[in-house]
């Protein structure tokens, strides 16, 4: 789960990580309230879950308060990267020469965490864009059970050729981004850049933080970030439902019960030819009304031609499954074609009332 800008630097600013002014924004109308909070120029950001926002007309500098109003209207009105821009964060333009690449990730191949950080580069000021920002990365390795040690950070400070006089303000916000990484089960905290202004002062311009998906869980407080418009119809549905589905580019919807099942469903779908517009697990513990609104997702898919569903009764019932199925082929206007295959608990039961509605089994 990858969370907005202006929520990165929320929970930055609640460990004490210093960020510039800013203000999120819904509507165009709301810049005459606040652009005289700023002095002067302000850069309006779209807030969307992808990079590369800079390149596209997603970050923009205005001078005035009409100028302002203008592009906000402007981008209100557009998608970008086909996504809405619903928000945008308007922030103090920072005037600053030196600044650093400084994140905590996971890296999957290795199976490590590592705290990686550039060596400085010569920013934007005042209504000039930023270049593309591709640094050569030094990385130093973050044992979990022991967490990221000020010797660490330093070694860091060091290779980056961060000047002595900034170490200590470095390794506190270093080690507030780990207390944060390790609080909020994230897979990614980066802040790009974490800039010097002329003051001689760490801020933190550009942030991005991931989250595990599989961590939400037990974090009621970002699952409640999650921005619902930046996914598709379909994908919106099934994650408000609590379905674990993945949308695919094919024409067969897959619906199963258990990561092992699903998976070699999947593989035998593949093998002799088929293409999967998506799947969706329901689970060890599936239930009527699951399997049920998995049928929904795919029924309002207008790519999906035929429904998979093959299930495995163990703790879940076959009977108890066959319920769902046939409630939802009657009380909804579903078309599709639909093939189901039973195995297990209470097996014979389910694929005989399926049989008695007429639908399809294997």
């Amino acid at each position: 789960m990858k969370l907005h800008e202006y929520q990165s630097k929320k929970l930055l600013a609640f460990v004490g990580i210093p960020i510039p002014k800013g203000k999120v924004i819904s509507k165009a109308e709301l810049i005459n309230h606040f652009f005289d909070d700023f002095s002067g120029s302000v850069l309006l950001k779209a807030q969307v879950l992808s990079g590369g926002r800079g390149k596209t007309g997603g970050i923009r500098l205005a001078k005035t308060r009409i100028e302002a109003e203008k592009i906000a209207s402007s981008l209100f009105a557009s998608n970008m990267f086909r996504n809405p821009i619903n928000k945008i964060l308007m922030e103090e333009l920072v005037d600053f020469e030196e600044g650093y690449l400084v994140g905590i990730y996971i890296n999957q191949k290795k199976g490590v965490i590592e705290l990686r950080g550039s060596s400085s580069i010569k920013l934007w000021k005042n209504n000039k864009n930023l270049p593309e920002f591709l640094p050569e990365l030094i990385s130093v390795e973050i044992d979990p059970f022991i967490g990221v040690q000020d010797f660490i950070i330093r070694e860091l400070a060091v290779s980056i050729g961060l000047n002595r006089q900034f170490w200590g303000e470095f390794v506190d916000i270093i080690k507030k981004m780990w207390e944060i990484f390790k609080k909020y089960d994230a897979t990614k905290i980066e802040i790009n850049p974490l800039a010097i202004t002329k003051d001689q002062k760490f801020v933190s311009l550009g942030v991005k933080i991931d989250i595990d998906d599989n961590a939400l869980y037990r974090q009621s407080e970002i699952e409640d970030m999650f921005d619902y418009s930046a996914i598709d119809k379909q994908e919106n549905d099934a994650k408000k439902l609590g379905l674990s589905y993945v949308k695919l580019d094919g024409e067969i919807g897959c619906i199963s019960n258990g990561q092992g099942l699903t998976f070699a469903t999947i593989d035998m779908i593949e093998q002799y030819g088929g293409q999967l517009s998506g799947y969706i697990n329901l689970g060890s513990c599936a239930s009527a009304l699951m399997v049920a609104e998995g049928l929904r997702v795919f029924n309002e898919d207008p790519r999906t031609k035929i429904v998979l569903i093959n299930i495995f009764g163990g703790l879940t019932s076959c009977e108890q499954i066959s319920e769902g199925i046939i409630s939802q082929m009657q009380l909804s206007s579903f078309v599709k074609p639909v093939i189901v295959r039973f195995a297990g608990n209470h097996m014979e039961v389910g694929l005989k009332r399926l049989e008695e509605t007429g639908i399809q089994t294997a």
